[in-house]
């Protein structure tokens, strides 16, 4: 079988007939989709199914699961409804800011991604002071070797920019961390 998000649907039934008839959803994810174990779990997480009884079932994720089988379940026993499309939200009232959290809890992974994405789009913003006569001034220090081969690979990793201009603004980062105003 093959992950197919516009036939969701079906595999979702048919994992639920094979989780039915005593298979681990591990088997199913390795034998029938050919991927790891907990993908098509996450998957199917992402797409707001729970799983519940041993059956995945859709739903709003960040509602109580027993509160949720509290209404699919028959009076007289342990079997679940069939809800089709029925979400929790249609059975329990949210309000606004609980439904905004819940929103965020869903995507929760997209936005850790886009997050990384612009702080690596960002990157090093370099905020030096114009040098009057570009005469720059030549000083010998001395520095740990461990530091200097890092900075070393970092300043390979930033071709962008020269040390000194990466020098400079670490310098700079580092008095303002500290709170030296300097000659202003």
């Amino acid at each position: 079988m093959e992950w197919d998000i516009n036939n969701i649907g079906n595999i979702v039934d048919y994992i639920n007939l094979e989780l039915g008839k005593g298979r681990t959803l591990s088997d199913i994810e390795r034998s029938e989709f050919g991927v790891n174990p907990s993908v098509i779990s996450k998957r199917l997480r992402r797409l707001k199914y729970k799983r519940v009884n041993n059956k995945f079932i859709k739903h709003d994720v960040g509602q109580d699961v027993r509160q949720f089988e509290k209404y699919i379940k028959l009076e007289e026993g342990d079997e679940l409804l069939d809800t089709g499309e029925k979400t929790i939200a249609d059975i329990v009232t949210i309000n606004k800011d609980e439904e905004k959290l819940i929103g965020l809890i869903d995507n929760y992974d997209i936005i850790m991604e886009l997050v990384k994405a612009k702080k690596n789009e960002i990157g090093i913003i370099l905020e030096l002071p114009n040098e009057p006569g570009k005469k720059e001034t030549r000083a010998t220090i001395r520095v740990n070797k461990v530091i200097w081969e890092q900075f070393n690979n970092f300043s390979d990793k930033n071709k962008q920019f020269t040390k000194k201009e990466l020098v400079s603004q670490a310098i700079k980062e580092f008095m303002e961390k500290y709170d030296f105003n300097g000659f202003k």
